[in-house]
């Protein structure tokens, strides 16, 4: 008589929180280890698991993992799309929150003064979180620009001109001397007072005389 055959065993629930680290041959695998942990994705792949657990359940932790990384290089490339939705969704649920808040505000106010103004606080911070929210999503579609000036800094008296299209700086200002200095080149002194010249020596000086009147 042929036995029974036995029902085949439950399989084993799998553990979601093992991560898988790609090791190659010759690498230190302590090393790779170690650089895993200390990087953004595991540690920030854990604290999302154990936070989604009581509104999706568990989520494997090495799929969290290669999702977030997958993320990151989607933004590196300069794809900021998850980035948006992420900011437009959490506007979403602040502007909810500040919804409810408000409502239980005003259900409180007539009899628990103190309750209802609490609940109106807490909207009002639900409401400046979202409005910030919405602010960095403008900043991202919308980058400022931004306008570089020139800065001249010196250490002393000094006369910059930028952009000058005339003359350079110090060609202009003598040029009205130009107009006083003599023929053979030479600048004109017009410091020192002038001796009195040695020609025409033979005149001398007219004696004064009475002008006999008519």
């Amino acid at each position: 008589m042929r036995k029974p055959e036995r029902n085949p065993k439950p399989s084993e629930t799998p553990n979601t929180e093992t991560v898988t680290i790609a090791i190659k041959e010759g690498d230190d695998a302590e090393l790779r280890t170690a650089e895993a942990v200390a990087g953004p994705f595991i540690s920030n792949g854990f604290a999302v698991s154990k936070f989604a657990r009581g509104t999706i359940g568990d989520v494997s932790l090495d799929k969290l993992v290669l999702a977030m990384a997958t993320n990151a290089e989607r933004v590196k490339g300069g794809d900021m799309r998850d980035v948006e939705a992420t900011l437009v969704s959490q506007a979403t649920v602040l502007n909810a929150l500040f919804a409810d808040l408000v409502r239980r505000s005003s259900l409180n106010l007539g009899n628990y003064f103190d309750a209802g103004e609490r609940y109106l606080k807490l909207a009002f911070k639900a409401q400046n979180q979202c409005r910030m929210t919405l602010e960095t999503l403008s900043t991202i579609k919308n980058p400022p620009v931004v306008y570089a000036k020139q800065a001249n800094i010196a250490h002393g008296p000094q006369q910059v001109n930028n952009g000058a299209t005339g003359p350079r700086a110090g060609e202009n200002e003598n040029m009205p001397n130009k107009l006083l200095e003599r023929t053979d080149e030479q600048p004109l002194d017009a410091g020192t007072p002038g001796s009195a010249s040695a020609g025409h020596s033979s005149l001398e000086t007219v004696a004064a005389c009475d002008r006999a009147e008519d």
